[in-house]
């Protein structure tokens, strides 16, 4: 379901102004980047098209990944359990613990929920739980009584497990929630006679970011993102940094990550998404937009058991390796107490003779306790240019695919198999061509991890449920 709310509301729990029915509406999504909703509302009897305005807010079903909140063991941890509560009552999810905050949905008498943690320091003599429905499509706080009033949740006395999802044998995969409800802000508004429709633009409600400005502080900041998040929250008193407002948007953090930038006079969209310096950028993560609530997590693989093999369901792919960043020797510098630099001897990447000598000079953040460099301080550096070969794989081609070429020739066959698997952007797929060596093992490097395509962008169509278009990014270690 499609509707429409006033440009002023909080409470999204309901039907909101009124439903639409578009003839076509697609929502589309970047890693790291766009995310924006088309819609075309055609002239009817009920007069929706006419409602249609910049600013005002379309609810529509868009592919969300997995609340975080939802901790997920990694492979080789122990699983994760959660009481199941179950609502006495009819009662709304509030996006923050606060019951002026926005509502984004109801749960009915009966309703089941997990969870996931619990607060009890908004408001006092209220305790507030974070929940997600069974399913994890919805996701928010309630209360399960305030100042002794009946409660709203009652301890069912079961559980649930979950499980790890990244330890997943080939060919099984993860039936994951694909599309839940999510806000989009009207931007652009079309009205075309000849097609007797009207045809809108609408960005996801995270935008509502450009309009919050950081305005107490200094210029530049450095500090972590816990701190940062909470100088988001600052709108008035006597704190030292402040920003104009903030709607009730919920930033959480899950890289213990900084950053160090700009303060004073920026928007928050871009402190959080500068493709040169923000957040995203300085800490190599990625960001889930969940309505109000933004996710700053690492960059992960996960596979989720789909493979595309030439002759069955990939048409055609291309891939390039790139060595001209490949470094197999370098030269380590370290400091000595009085400033001087003191250099060890080279240290040669394992790869050295299929490549070549690709030297690099690196100075390293060490410091030598006395004026004289001993075996041991350049032993230390010695250590560090060799994680640069195990951690940071300077010494292994880049491996890319031609996304629009994928794109274009994606089967059908595929796609359906994208949305029977619930595939989320960062989500890894695994390609095969062994005729041209796509997908198989470097005969030179047999302990070399198999690359795989990141799924990297998607066009959604809403009215149908499912993803129409597909584009694959820069190819991931599964090793790394």
């Amino acid at each position: 379901m499609i509707t429409l709310f006033e440009s002023t509301d909080d409470d999204f729990s309901t039907m909101g102004m009124l439903t639409l029915h578009p003839t076509e509406c697609t929502v589309s999504e970047e890693v790291n980047g766009k995310y924006e909703l088309e819609l075309t509302e055609p002239v009817n009897s009920r007069g929706t098209q006419l409602e249609l305005f910049p600013g005002r807010i379309i609810k529509a079903p868009s592919p969300t990944r997995e609340s975080p909140d939802i901790y997920r063991p990694e492979q080789g941890q122990t699983s994760v359990t959660y009481e199941i509560w179950r609502c006495s009552t009819s009662t709304r999810l509030y996006i923050r613990d606060a019951p002026n905050g926005h509502k984004i949905a109801s749960l009915s008498n009966g309703d089941k929920v997990m969870k996931i943690a619990v607060d009890t320091t908004t408001i006092p003599g209220a305790t507030w739980f974070k929940v997600t429905t069974m399913d994890e499509s919805k996701t928010g706080f309630v209360y399960p009584n305030l100042n002794g009033e009946s409660p709203y949740l009652v301890n069912t006395g079961t559980h649930k497990t979950i499980k790890s999802d990244t330890d997943i044998p080939s060919g099984e995969g993860i039936k994951f929630q694909l599309a839940k409800d999510q806000l989009f802000r009207i931007y652009s508004v079309e009205k075309v006679s000849e097609e007797r429709a009207v045809k809108i633009c609408a960005n996801h409600i995270s935008y509502d970011l450009l309009g919050i400005v950081a305005t107490i502080g200094a210029t530049n900041i450095d500090v972590s993102l816990g701190q940062l998040f909470q100088y988001f929250k600052q709108t008035g008193g006597s704190s030292s940094y402040q920003v104009s407002h903030n709607p009730g948007f919920i930033f959480t953090d899950y890289t213990n990550g900084r950053y160090k930038g700009t303060w004073n006079g920026a928007n928050l969209l871009n402190i959080l998404m500068d493709e040169s310096s923000g957040i995203l950028k300085q800490n190599k993560a990625q960001v889930i937009r969940d309505n109000f609530h933004i996710y700053i997590v690492p960059t992960a693989d996960r596979f989720v058991g789909m493979n595309i093999r030439y002759g069955k369901n990939l048409l055609s792919a291309s891939m390039k390796t790139d060595i001209s960043e490949v470094i197999t020797r370098i030269y380590p510098r370290g400091s000595l107490s009085n400033g001087n630099a003191f250099t060890a001897e080279e240290v040669d990447s394992p790869y050295i003779n299929d490549y070549g000598i690709l030297a690099k000079v690196v100075k390293y953040n060490y410091k030598a306790a006395g004026t004289t460099a001993t075996s041991a301080d350049k032993l230390a550096i010695q250590q560090l240019a060799r994680k640069e070969y195990s951690d940071d794989k300077i010494d292994i081609p880049k491996y890319t695919m031609n996304a629009t070429y994928i794109q274009q020739e994606l089967s059908p066959e595929f796609v359906n198999l994208a949305n029977k698997y619930s595939l989320h952007l960062h989500d890894n797929v695994r390609v095969y061509d062994p005729s041209v060596g796509i997908g198989t093992k470097d005969p030179r490097h047999p302990n070399a991890p198999i690359k795989d395509f990141t799924f990297t962008s998607y066009k959604y169509d809403v009215l149908k449920g499912k993803y129409t278009d597909m584009t694959f990014g820069d190819l991931e270690d599964i090793g790394k």
